[in-house]
């Protein structure tokens, strides 16, 4: 059916290797943990659509923006895009929630 927007086909079906998108940034602490470690991590929301994956992320962004920043390719329309503004975030200490970029 005509679910979702964007036609978030064309992956191929390959599986999505964050270390591989962003090699600089490697997991040093599991963030379940209290103390460091949550810094340079990347939240990657998966789903069926209309699960609430935007609305998570949104809420998330929303209420700790200080920690979380959202990267939502139907706003910055490109792979390229979401891939810079991703390290962006990673960059500047916050955590990155992935939402509808289609690796």
């Amino acid at each position: 059916g005509g679910h979702g927007r964007g036609g978030g086909r064309g992956s191929g079906g390959s599986e999505i290797n964050p270390s591989t998108l962003f090699p600089e940034f490697v997991p040093v602490a599991d963030p379940r943990q209290e103390g460091e470690g949550l810094e340079h991590s990347i939240v990657l929301l998966v789903g069926l659509p209309g699960a609430g994956k935007s609305t998570f992320g949104s809420i998330v962004e929303t209420c700790v923006p200080w920690m979380y920043s959202r990267v939502n390719q139907d706003e910055l329309s490109s792979r390229q895009k979401c891939i810079s503004r991703a390290t962006e975030i990673l960059n500047e200490g916050k955590c990155a929630i992935v939402d509808r970029c289609n690796f």
